[in-house]
């Protein structure tokens, strides 16, 4: 699974970045913002979580420990936000067809990647780095050559602080904007509502015809009704793909998350075995990713065998020789 995580999103990495076509899109920003919580995730948590895991106890100091929890926690909350900021976009691409260029400017896609950043490590390190100032924080004396602990990361508030911004938050924005973007799908696919094409696109597409020219008028007309086919299937296209992310995100986020409500609602604490678990299923989530991409996007897709086939030729051409 780490293998997949990490050699799966480099992929996605390389291919839209040498892809002139992809790296236009901005709407491929908020895929490789999502990319890189996958890959810190990948590289960070699921790499130190499996060497501790080998090992039996914790083979760091607590440093490492610090740096590890503030990572992990980090990765994965930019994970949610990156998610919402994904539905975000396609919901301005189907809704606000007219007007998507306004919404769809880099500088906002930087500015709303750079700001989730920064809430979600200003969120998580500040109790991490700060965790002596909790009272009866309760890891007073954990040996970090054995253990990695952090008892401000179960004080009740932090807690349900973070079941608030990271996932209740992101996850009613969520229902909201998929409910919006699969309706109007809907309605379009019954034909109850069409597509409309500005008049400045029409006259940048399409001159306006000389009066009395009806030969004019119908190809106007043909060449709208195929946009507004063309703007269906991409808008179509876009859905399925946001399904699709969504959907494994929750399934994979859902155990952890419940996990959480309970300890908030209850105080209960989970066996070792049960808590590993459910991280373990929010982990994989960054693993799957990069297959949805490629499922959902031909240029990808070639994208990646053209690159896999290239290497795979250079390493025959070097293992040939020595046979």
């Amino acid at each position: 699974m780490c293998f997949l995580a990490v050699f799966g999103n480099i992929l996605i990495f390389v291919v839209i970045l040498k892809d002139k076509q992809l790296r236009s899109n901005v709407a491929n920003m908020y895929i490789l913002n999502l990319a890189s919580a996958d890959l810190c995730v990948g590289i960070i948590s699921l790499t130190i979580k499996n060497i501790w895991r080998y090992t039996g106890n914790w083979p760091f100091q607590r440093a490492v420990c610090t740096f590890w929890t503030v990572v992990d926690y980090s990765a994965c909350m930019q994970g949610v936000f990156a998610v919402t900021l994904i539905s975000l976009d396609r919901y301005f691409m189907v809704t606000k067809f007219l007007n998507y260029r306004k919404y769809n400017s880099r500088k906002l896609a930087c500015g709303l990647i750079t700001g989730t950043w920064t809430l979600a490590l200003l969120f998580n390190a500040f109790p991490v780095l700060g965790n002596e100032l909790w009272p009866n924080a309760g890891d007073v004396g954990i040996n970090y050559s054995v253990n990695c602990d952090f008892g401000v990361l179960r004080i009740l508030s932090y807690n349900i602080a973070q079941i608030v911004i990271g996932f209740l938050a992101p996850a009613i924005i969520l229902a909201y904007l998929n409910f919006k973007v699969y309706a109007n799908i809907l309605k379009r696919s019954k034909g109850l509502v069409r597509t409309e094409v500005s008049p400045m696109q029409l006259d940048t597409i399409h001159p306006p015809a000389e009066p009395g020219a009806k030969k004019d008028s119908h190809v106007n007309s043909t060449h709208r009704s195929q946009d507004t086919k063309r703007s269906y299937k991409t808008h179509r296209k876009a859905a399925i793909t946001l399904a699709l992310i969504v959907g494994v995100f929750s399934i994979c986020g859902i155990p952890y998350y419940v996990l959480q409500f309970m300890f908030i609602a209850k105080g209960v604490y989970f066996s070792w075995l049960l808590g590993n678990g459910a991280n373990y299923s929010l982990w994989v989530n960054s693993a799957i990713n990069p297959f949805i991409y490629a499922a959902t996007s031909p240029r990808i897709r070639r994208g990646i065998i053209k690159i896999i086939c290239f290497w795979n030729h250079r390493l025959r051409r070097k293992i040939r020789p020595l046979q």
